[in-house]
């Protein structure tokens, strides 16, 4: 009868320390996966570093694009500018002669011709202005000895030499004007 009593009491207090012992295990099993879940969180990005290489390439590559289209745009941008500078430099050495009476004449004659005829008509012009006293003027009303006739005799020889002057110059250079 020992020889049975010894295996039942193994087999009533035996399973005692082994549920102990499996419930022990188990705990400790449930604690190392909710470690193990949060170390998968925490070094997600360095497990799938595969992935952030994909990502990161791709932002290089769409920066990549961005720094060539800024580039080309500003190659365009830049020669428009350079142009528009130098059309603006031209236009200020032109206002500044313009400045002090000197024009650059801008014709759009087919043939020789037409340019004659213009020459022609610009020197009839000019002509009826001296004869109406409108080629050069003097807004001022000036007296000489208390007269004003006096005054606009001086006048009227200042406007006739300054036309002589500004003529004879003209004619130097090719050209005359009233």
């Amino acid at each position: 009868m020992e020889a049975i009593i010894i295996p039942l009491v193994i087999w009533v207090i035996l399973p005692v320390p082994l549920a102990i012992l499996w419930l022990r295990g188990r705990s400790r099993q449930n604690l190392l996966e909710v470690n193990l879940e949060a170390m998968k969180e925490r070094f997600e990005p360095i497990i799938s570093i595969e992935h952030e290489v994909n990502a990161q390439h791709d932002k290089l590559q769409e920066c990549k694009r961005n720094l060539d289209d800024i580039k080309m745009d500003y190659t365009k941008k830049r020669e428009v500018y350079d142009n528009l500078k130098a059309q603006i430099a031209i236009y200020n050495e032109k206002l500044s002669f313009a400045e002090l009476g000197m024009y650059e004449p801008h014709f759009n004659f087919d043939d020789s011709e037409k340019y004659r005829e213009q020459i022609s008509e610009i020197r009839d012009e000019q002509k009826n202005m001296i004869s109406a006293k409108a080629a050069a003027i003097c807004p001022a009303e000036w007296t000489v000895e208390g007269g004003r006739s006096k005054g606009k005799t001086m006048i009227n020889r200042q406007l006739r030499l300054t036309l002589r002057a500004f003529n004879t110059r003209i004619i130097h250079k090719g050209c005359r004007a009233a």
